[in-house]
């Protein structure tokens, strides 16, 4: 059994609580259990409080990792719906990681980027069904 240690004393400051969490084999009953611990930290109030707390290259390395993550989601948005990579530059030539940029789905960019997974014989089939549908809406 670990021993209970006395909660170290907050200063009210920049300290932000980071908590995580992990599935292990309990010690004693082998079952599989939830642990969690909350450990306090102090990043400084702002980027110049980290920079001299940790210096410009640590943090600009964090924060490069974090927007390179975000530009990565926004971009595998856009190749989902079929944007080329040439469209996505464009898309993103001015991208900022505080605005949000996810793509709206475009009906028929969606529907051009399904219609090129399909096999030759559905392809064929829904072209049919759409002129069909087309000009039974222009009365034809």
């Amino acid at each position: 059994m670990m021993e209970e240690v006395a909660e170290a004393p907050v200063e009210e400051t920049s300290v932000q609580e980071v908590t995580a969490s992990k599935r292990i084999e309990d010690s004693d009953s082998g079952e599989e259990v939830n642990r969690e611990a909350t450990v306090h930290f102090d990043p400084g109030e702002s980027a110049e409080e980290a920079i001299a707390k940790f210096g410009d290259e640590c943090v600009y390395d964090f924060f490069f990792r974090a927007v390179k993550v975000k530009l990565q989601a926004v971009i595998r948005s856009y190749i989902e719906l079929g944007y080329s990579e040439e469209q996505i530059q464009k898309e993103l030539s001015d991208w900022r990681p505080d605005v949000d940029r996810t793509p709206s789905r475009d009906p028929v960019q969606a529907i051009l980027s399904n219609f090129n997974k399909l096999e030759d014989e559905d392809r064929d089939e829904l072209v049919e069904k759409l002129k069909a549908r087309l000009a039974q809406m222009k009365g034809e």
